[in-house]
């Protein structure tokens, strides 16, 4: 928006080649759109999974995490689970009883009443009363009989109510979106439970609007602060979380689509881990000859209820450290360690506290045991959201891009003098908004690029696919 000479201009900036956040037609949100809200729902999921309920402050441990994923996997036949979806499973049985036993107060007010229908009165009425000509009642009450009374008028407009109203509005609105861009563009989620749920839900929205005790109703106003009923009643108490859940959830959709690119490198860290942890957990059955990672100290991930410039994970969560043993005929023996660095922690790891440069997403730090420091590696992961544009994507030009960075970088760090400097390799996981399969480009290169899925429902694949990558690449580096 421009101002200029009084005048007020709306401007539309678009940029070129990049994924529009709905159709052609303005009605329905985009593939993209779409995928982003699944990226954010897919960290609510993971909070509000039974197995997860009773982790203390978002601390969920890292083989829990990999079982969820496992799950999400099951849930390719199904309509993206969203939280409206969890809403409607929740409060579908008790919302129209919630309804129609709304809370009401009595409110006292001065009112003309008929003699006769007098019950109440008030100091103000009295003086009302004495001012009035007449002898008595009946001179006082004049033609019509009537006189200044207190009355008591049954109210529904409460704040408990108001956000009852707004709530049902809200869920209403979303169930339709949700038919709209999830249930309607594929012709076999039409008859699925979440979408007959929903709809069902969406009716009882719609008939809850409409009872005549709302008409005296407005809605909640921005910024409602819960008073004793919406914190203590048990039907109140659960509409006010879900309505909190809601607000929230529209407020992180607009900040999730700007961050976008920052959300998908969350992923990829998150990803990476995974598929170090199930390499650790597939060297629970070691092999005769090869390689397996052994964990050292355990941990657990992170996450957040909000998002923080489109991250839902903290740093200095990561999985390990891991001893790295190599395997022959059967015995095992240690022969380096494994070590994966967030880049907030960067910089208090000696290996990359340089390397912040490189602008790596996340850092895994290989030693190998009895060998000179010249012989350290810093594989540095870079995620970069390729899903954000409909151009056609160079992905070897992506590959030589990265590795001639790595290689630049460290002629700089040697320049400097730095002393033993790591040796560098790279990984770029980029995001493909149709692809359903996980494929490489420039396999044996320093940095392959990894093109993954952008939905949530095929990561366990991604995970497994980077487990076979990540292992044959250790297996070269030591």
């Amino acid at each position: 928006m421009i101002f200029s000479n009084g005048r007020r201009y709306n401007i539309t900036i678009e940029a070129k080649g990049a994924q529009r956040r709905t159709t052609a037609d303005g009605k329905t949100e985009s593939l993209l759109a779409r995928m982003v809200l699944g990226w954010s729902q897919f960290f609510d999921d993971l909070l509000d999974d039974k197995t997860n309920r009773q982790s203390k402050g978002g601390m969920i441990p890292w083989n829990t995490v990999l079982e969820f994923l496992k799950q999400q996997s099951n849930d390719i036949q199904q309509p993206r689970l969203s939280l409206i979806v969890r809403i409607a499973e929740e409060m579908s049985a008790g919302l129209s009883g919630t309804v129609q036993g709304m809370r009401r107060i009595l409110l006292r007010e001065r009112n003309m009443q008929r003699i006769n229908r007098i019950c109440e009165t008030d100091v103000r009425c009295l003086q009302w009363f004495v001012r009035q000509p007449g002898a008595n009642m009946a001179e006082k009450g004049g033609s019509r009989q009537e006189l200044l009374a207190v009355v008591r008028r049954e109210s529904f407009d409460v704040l408990e109510n108001r956000v009852l109203k707004d709530f049902i509005h809200r869920c209403d609105a979303e169930s339709l979106r949700y038919i709209t861009n999830e249930v309607e563009i594929n012709a076999q989620f039409m008859d699925s439970k979440r979408a007959r749920d929903v709809r069902r839900f969406r009716e009882i929205c719609v008939d809850a609007g409409k009872h005549p005790d709302f008409e005296g109703v407005p809605k909640a106003r921005a910024g409602v602060r819960p008073n004793y009923v919406l914190q203590n009643d048990l039907r109140y108490r659960k509409i006010w979380a879900w309505y909190c859940r809601l607000l929230r959830r529209e407020e992180d959709e607009d900040r999730f689509w700007d961050w976008q690119a920052r959300t998908w490198a969350d992923i990829v860290r998150l990803l990476m881990n995974l598929a170090i942890v199930h390499l650790e957990r597939e060297g629970l059955k070691p092999p005769q000859n090869g390689i397996r990672i052994r964990k050292v100290i355990g941990s657990s991930l992170h996450v957040t209820r909000e998002q923080i410039l489109g991250s839902r994970t903290r740093g200095g969560s990561e999985p390990g450290p891991f001893v790295i043993e190599r395997i022959a005929n059967g015995t095992p023996r240690s022969i380096a360690i494994l070590e994966v660095v967030h880049p907030d922690e960067a910089s208090e790891h000696i290996l990359t506290q340089s390397l912040s440069r490189t602008g790596g997403h996340l850092y895994l730090v290989v030693r190998p045991l009895g060998e000179s420091p010249n012989r350290n590696h810093v594989l540095i992961v870079w995620g970069i959201n390729t899903a954000g544009t409909n151009q056609e994507i160079f992905w070897e030009g992506i590959s030589e891009s990265a590795t001639s960075a790595m290689r630049f970088h460290r002629n700089v760090l040697a320049g400097a003098r730095i002393p033993n400097l790591p040796i560098l390799q790279g990984l770029v996981a980029a995001s493909s908004l149709y692809a359903e399969e996980t494929n490489v480009v420039r396999e044996l290169s320093d940095a392959p690029v990894v093109i993954m899925p952008s939905d949530p429902r095929h990561w366990h694949e991604v995970v497994e696919y980077l487990a076979i990558l990540l292992d044959d690449r250790l297996d070269r580096l030591v």
